[in-house]
Formats: structure tokens, sequence, C-alpha cells
């Protein structure tokens, strides 16, 4: 794709953004809940391949403890690790904090799809993994980097700008879900236009849903993988509602 393409196309997604009504809370959320009747067998695989997914990721934050642990064990146990420790982690910490994410953007785009297919009925199979593979990793990865950057940005922000950058960010999966020819950047620049102009709702459609998605914890903790991914399903909605569909 060229680039007076991707110009045009995230110029049409802006303008619509710009052309369509504020959101309705009470519209949005009641449409939340019908269509969980529907898929939360797909949340609950979601959160589960995510686990699976990132799992190998954080064993490899044990791999240099155990070496150290195998050279010098009296280092570890007197809490004194040896000084080429600290070399070692910071990278391997990059790689599994970048890997969680894009796995992490990856599923939730993905499940994103899976709510517009069930929400239009449509037959396609659920694919958990189309955004880890072919010419979407990377983009995936890249996004990734984004939603870590941004929110650190937030936190350094004295933590008042991370309630600010919450509400953009979290609608980014569905932007990409929806518009993936699109660069990560411009899918960014789309995410904040739609959530600055209508943050107070997306804030309570998170702060609400959110809710609503810990009350799994009630049913002795593991209820909350049936009941987590309900926090995603709005912000679908919000974009039906407030962008609309051009699925590529």
């Amino acid at each position: 794709m060229n680039q007076s393409t991707d110009k045009m196309l995230i110029s049409q997604l802006l303008q619509r953004i710009e052309e369509r009504p504020q959101l309705d809370f009470g519209n949005v959320f009641s449409a939340s809940f019908e269509l969980f009747k529907k898929i939360w067998g797909e949340g609950v695989a979601t959160i589960l391949l995510t686990f699976l997914c990132t799992l190998p990721l954080y064993g490899l934050l044990l791999l240099p403890l155990l070496v150290a642990a195998l050279v010098d064990p009296m280092a570890i146990e007197n809490d004194d690790p040896p000084f080429w420790l600290f070399f070692v982690m910071v990278p391997i910490y990059v790689i599994v904090v970048l890997g969680a994410m894009t796995i992490g953007v990856a599923l939730q785009t993905a499940f994103m799809r899976i709510c517009y297919n069930k929400d239009f009925d449509s037959a396609s199979k659920a694919d958990y993994f189309r955004y880890l593979k072919g010419p979407f990793l990377l983009k995936s990865m890249v996004l990734g980097l984004y939603t870590f950057a941004i929110a650190l940005l937030g936190m350094l922000a004295c933590g008042i700008g991370m309630f600010y950058v919450m509400v953009p960010v979290s609608t980014l999966t569905t932007f990409y879900a929806f518009n993936d020819g699109l660069s990560a950047g411009d899918m960014v620049k789309a995410a904040f236009k739609f959530g600055n102009k209508n943050w107070i709702v997306l804030f309570l459609l998170l702060f609400v849903g959110g809710l609503v998605a810990q009350l799994g914890f009630l049913a002795c903790g593991i209820g909350v993988l049936f009941t987590a991914m309900f926090a995603q399903v709005p912000m679908y909605f919000a974009y039906k509602n407030g962008v609309g569909f051009e699925v590529s």
C-alpha cells in the first residue's frame, strides 16, 4: 500500500469519526450484554490462549536466575547476585514485556473480529492467531510497543496522564481489527481522535465494564475466566456506533 493510499484511508477514517454522533452509554452497554451471551466461550478461549502463549516468555525471566544459582549458589542465598546478572536481565525483561504486549494486542484484536462475526451472524471461523502470523506479526509488535510507550508516558505524567491515555489506548485493538491496512501510527492517531471526542462515555464504559468483568471473582475466583473479556465488548460497540465498519 503506497503512501497516498494510506493518507486517503486515514483521512476517511478521521472524517467518519468526526461526522458520527456522540456515543450513548446506555445503548452501548445494553448491546454489550446481549452480545456477550453469545461470545463468552470465545472470551474464555482468548484468556486461556493469552496465558498459554505468554507463559514461556515469563519462564525466560527465571533462566538467568537458575544459571546464577548454579554458578554461585551462596550469592543467591545471601541476596547478593553477581554483577553480570543485571546486564542479562534487562534485555530479557524488555523481550518478555514486548512479547507479552504483542500477544495481548494480537489476541484481543482477534476477539474484536469474533465480536463482529457473532454480531452479524457470520459463519466465519474464529481465527485467534490471525494477528500473530504473516504480515500482521510485525504490526502487532509495533502496536504493542506503542501501547507500552503511551502507558509509560501516562504514568510519568504524575499518574494523571494515565487516566487520559487509557481511553484511546483501550480502543487501539478495535481500530486494528477493522483497519488492519493502516500503519500502526495512523491507528494510534485515529484512536486518540475517537477517544478525545467520546472520552467521558468511553471512560464510563471502561469503568463499569471493568466492574462487571470482575464479578467472576465472587465465584471463588475461577468465574473471572468467564467474565473478564466482557470489558472488551463495549469497545466493540463503541466503535460500531462511533466509527462504523469497512472491514478488511
